[in-house]
């Protein structure tokens, strides 16, 4: 029951966050001004602007537009791209696997490497392989992604020629950019991993584990390791999110076309239905990303029911 109750609740939460996110959205993009005359050429006289603004129904009412805009998401009715004259809901989707691809193969190297690394680093706690572990964690933390990307294609692509410094649709090409996104993946789950095993190891039921007679090994996996992954099952939710918002700039620079790569794109033409299109769907990967974390560690953690219940 409090299961139920606790995985209901931040479905309730997921769609009052949606909602927030789209109304945000909406009328974010109406302060920065009037997107027929952001779009048209200088030169272009009143009636080309009133036309164009009839034509997508900017000359309505705010309010009106806004209700037109949420009767039209409910069936995924994003309205039409103002440069490509299709559906922008149908674009977006068109680049929506080059993202989920290159988030998936993101945390598929991340995630185990990291876990590794920080596994060795707290069973060598002050060795050398933990301050070298430590450290290597720390760097990949404090470097902006964007300058690692553009030194790999320095390195990689342009000096050594092995890698392909851009496109999309072979493996050779998904390496640089796998590899530029996975670093801050790989940097928090590996501290995280590290203090988590430490601060299990020091409980008392491993303790009680050895004064039963239970070996080093089936200590480390079945006490430690297995209740020091329950804050990194967390982190590695939020580490989803980051990289489905945080790979706008990895695909404008190695040319992954994306939903990063879409929105720069739009915003560059100011596509201004466009826009909106692909910031939501961001938006709402984002979220239904931190809502399944959040049902995961409800049913992993039995703590965690009351505090959501609360």
């Amino acid at each position: 029951m409090k299961i139920t109750l606790a995985i209901l609740t931040r479905i309730g939460q997921t769609v009052v966050t949606v909602f927030l996110l789209v109304t945000v959205v909406f009328f974010l993009l109406r302060v920065v001004g009037d997107p027929a005359e952001l779009m048209v050429a200088p030169e272009a006289s009143r009636d080309d602007i009133d036309a164009l603004r009839a034509r997508f129904g900017l000359d309505q009412p705010i309010l009106v537009q806004y209700w037109h805009y949420l009767t039209g998401l409910v069936q995924f009715d994003f309205g039409m791209s103002m440069t490509q004259n299709r559906p922008a809901g149908q674009i977006v989707l068109e680049h929506v696997a080059p993202t989920l691809m290159l988030t998936t193969l993101s945390l598929l190297v991340g995630v185990p490497l990291a876990l590794v690394l920080g596994v060795i680093a707290a069973l060598r706690r002050g060795k050398f392989v933990d301050i070298v572990a430590t450290a290597l964690a720390t760097l990949g933390r404090a470097m902006p992604n964007f300058w690692f990307g553009l030194m790999l294609i320095i390195v990689f692509s342009v000096t050594l020629g092995w890698f392909p410094a851009s496109g999309y649709g072979t493996w050779a090409q998904l390496v640089l950019p796998t590899v530029a996104l996975s670093v801050v993946v790989v940097a928090d789950v590996t501290r995280l991993t590290r203090s988590s095993m430490i601060e299990a190891s020091q409980q008392d039921y491993v303790r009680t584990a050895y004064a039963k007679g239970a070996g080093p090994a089936r200590a480390t996996v079945v006490h430690v390791l297995r209740n020091a992954l329950i804050p990194v099952v967390t982190i590695v939710g939020l580490k989803t999110a980051t990289l489905i918002s945080g790979s706008i700039i990895i695909e404008t620079i190695f040319a992954v076309p994306g939903l990063g790569w879409l929105l720069i794109r739009s915003i560059n033409t100011f596509d201004f239905t466009l826009i909106q299109a692909t910031v939501i769907l961001i938006g709402l990967l984002v979220v239904i990303t931190s809502l399944i974390v959040d049902v995961l560690y409800t049913l992993i953690d039995p703590r965690s029911r009351d505090v959501a219940k609360s």
